[in-house]
């Protein structure tokens, strides 16, 4: 297992905003040891635009980048699992958060107004599901995702390359890169 780190994101939707919500651990593809009593309900502030979890492991696009791909490939589905917090791994078939009787609030999503490299420098990736995934490698200029490819997304001070393509899952497609 790498330690390789990353922030997982969703661009939350304007009428999830003011509400508190609840990660259903029935709805988390992954296997899990851990009692739905120690996820508490989150609530999600007006001013934030962006919910996101911490992985400390298997951070990179083949890793939780796949797992990300194949298995919460639906806002519904992505924020679901950002609402069980923080993370070991969720590679391997498993879902193991940093979680306990007692460290949920230093655990629990993140809820941020823009992502920009500035605050996000102690990972390597950053995921964002905004109704489909992208990654961003932030240890480096952008060279390592056009490796990949030629298409890179400039969004604030980050590049963004979208993980579909990026794992290989198409060829290029216009329709997959709506903010070129």
């Amino acid at each position: 297992m790498m330690g390789t780190r990353s922030y997982i994101f969703v661009k939350i939707r304007k009428e999830d905003k003011e509400k508190s919500h609840k990660a259903n651990l029935d709805k988390i593809p992954l296997l899990h040891y851990i009692s739905s009593d120690l996820i508490k309900d989150v609530y999600i502030n007006k001013e934030s635009n962006y919910i996101g979890m911490y992985s400390s492991h298997e951070g990179y696009p083949e890793g939780i980048g796949k797992v990300l791909y194949e298995k919460f490939n639906t806002y519904e589905s992505a924020l679901n699992l950002i609402l069980g917090g923080n993370v070991i791994n969720i590679t391997g078939g498993d879902w193991d958060p940093y979680i306990s009787e007692s460290n949920w609030e230093s655990e629990k999503p993140t809820q941020i107004f823009e992502i920009a490299k500035t605050g996000v420098t102690v990972v390597e990736y950053i995921y964002l599901f905004d109704g489909q995934w992208w990654v961003s490698h932030t240890t480096s200029t952008i060279e390592p995702l056009k490796k990949h490819g030629k298409i890179i997304v400039k969004r604030g001070d980050l590049s963004w390359i979208s993980l579909r393509w990026f794992l290989n899952y198409e060829e290029e497609d216009e329709a997959l890169f709506p903010y070129r």
